[in-house]
């Protein structure tokens, strides 16, 4: 069986025995990127649960070479770190306004006033983002607050970037 499909049916099967939907990520560069970068951020974060899960799984596995294992460890450290949640949260927020403005100008029927009307509204809600967080954001905040995310324990750095 080829590497992709054995990957693809290995994702399945770990995504289905965590209980969590396996959401197909698109192309990240062709015609629609903005809106294929929403839904892999996106699916990051759907899939949270199952993304800790599989790398800490890999991180223990005997199967695996000890290079392999070394690797989903600094993973694990990596996708466990607020600052890793806090990128996603954001570019999770700004990508959704940017994908929702990009499938608005790709209609017909969008005309140039409209078009103008709703850059200007992307323009100011991604600007109001700086002193209202967008909604993943928030729940980003929050995590941090408690220390935990979706069930698993969030690191956090003395070096933070406010």
């Amino acid at each position: 069986m080829p590497v992709k499909c054995r990957f693809s049916a290995l994702a399945v099967f770990e995504c289905s025995a965590l209980g969590v939907q396996l959401t197909k990520i698109g192309r990240i560069l062709g015609v629609g990127w903005v809106a294929s970068s929403y839904r892999t951020v996106q699916s990051v974060w759907v899939g949270y649960p199952a993304l800790v899960a599989h790398f800490k799984n890999a991180a223990v596995d005997t199967g695996r070479s000890g290079s392999e294992r070394a690797k989903y460890t600094g993973l694990v450290k990596q996708i466990e770190s607020i600052e890793f949640l806090e990128n996603v949260a954001l570019m999770y927020d700004v990508l959704e306004e940017l994908s929702s403005l990009s499938l608005l100008l790709q209609e017909r029927s969008c005309t140039i006033p409209q078009a103008d009307k709703r850059i200007r509204r992307t323009i100011h809600v991604i600007g109001a983002m700086k002193t209202k967080p967008g909604e993943m954001v928030k729940q980003c905040q929050e995590a941090a607050t408690c220390g935990r995310f979706k069930d698993s324990v969030i690191m956090m750095s003395n070096s933070r970037i406010k």
